[in-house]
This record gives structure tokens, C-alpha cells and sequence, in this order.
């Protein structure tokens, strides 16, 4: 269990070069298996700690950048709202003024940061792909239960209808 905690804090940092023109990221795939009562659930806690403690540390230095703009945003689609009120019940004397600021303020909107995650347990995996997609497609999933809550190979067609996805299509390599 630790050294998937290991391996979670060292995501992205290394890289393997196979060829000259062929690197790859380091990545460490864990699988435990411990009969019932061997305390799976409290060595997995102790052991994600430090991870949770980073998340933790990281959100309280990252709030403020990340409440701001979402006030920005907050206050930009409330006049995004009026302005297409305005624009819609022929109130408005000049509709074509009033949609390009709504097109500008639109076009302005500050995009909004999450707070980072290093990893997750019990996911399905549309929220898996969600989360990946906020982290640079970096997620660990650690889990004493084991497994994702939907059987993957139904729930993501790859390219074809018929084509199941295999579950390691959750788990790309960090680009970092």
C-alpha cells in the first residue's frame, strides 16, 4: 500500500527513454490482497495521509486565487443574464449592441481552477475521467475495495459501438 502512495507522490516526475525516440512515464501498478481482519482499511488511511495532507495544504494556499475568479464569473453572467433580458424583450433599442457585449463579457469570463487532487477511491468511471481531465490526466485510484464501481469494459466504447474499452484506458500517463 505505500508504494502506491509513493508512486502517487512521484506522478510526472520521472520518465523512462526505451528508445531514442520512445519515453514513457514511470508508473507502479498495485494490487494487495490480505485476508479479512488483517486491518486493511487503517494501514490504507495511515498510508494515504500524506497525500490528503498535501491536498489539504494545497487547497488553503489556492482558495484565494480560486474564489476571486469565481466571484468574477459570478457577477459577469448575472450582467450576462441581464443584457440577454434586456436584448429579448424589444425593450432594447440597439439588440445588435447588446449581444456583442454579451459576446465580450461571454468571451471574458475567467475559467475556473480546482483544487488539485492526487488521488481517489471508489469512482465510477465517468467521474474518474472527469477528475483526470482537471489534473492533467493524472489520478491514482487507491482503494481497499479494489475496484471501480461500474465494470469499465460496459460503460466506455473505444472508437467502435461494439469495441469494449479495456480498464487501463482510466489510467493514462502523466504528460508532465
Amino acid at each position: 500500500m505505500v508504494f502506491a502512495v509513493l508512486a502517487t507522490a512521484a506522478q510526472g516526475k520521472y520518465r523512462v527513454r526505451a528508445k531514442a525516440d520512445y519515453v514513457d512515464p514511470v508508473n507502479l501498478w498495485v494490487c494487495y490482497a490480505l485476508p479479512p481482519g488483517s486491518r486493511n482499511t487503517a494501514v490504507l488511511e495511515a498510508a494515504r495521509a500524506p497525500l490528503s495532507n498535501r491536498e489539504q495544504a494545497e487547497g488553503e494556499r489556492l482558495e484565494p486565487h480560486i474564489r476571486r475568479p469565481e466571484s468574477e464569473r459570478r457577477t459577469m453572467q448575472g450582467r450576462i443574464d441581464v443584457l440577454r433580458k434586456m436584448a429579448s424583450a424589444d425593450r432594447a433599442k440597439s439588440v445588435p449592441v447588446l449581444l456583442e457585449e454579451t459576446a465580450d463579457l461571454e468571451a471574458k469570463m475567467p475559467e475556473i481552477a480546482h483544487l488539485p487532487r492526487l488521488w481517489t477511491s471508489d469512482v465510477t468511471p465517468g467521474k474518474l475521467a472527469m477528475l483526470m481531465a482537471e489534473n492533467d490526466e493524472c489520478m491514482a485510484v487507491i482503494s481497499d475495495e479494489g475496484s471501480l464501481r461500474h465494470d469499465p469494459w460496459k460503460v466506455l466504447p473505444r472508437g467502435s459501438k461494439s469495441q469494449p474499452s479495456p480498464p487501463v484506458a482510466f489510467w493514462k500517463p502523466c504528460p508532465r
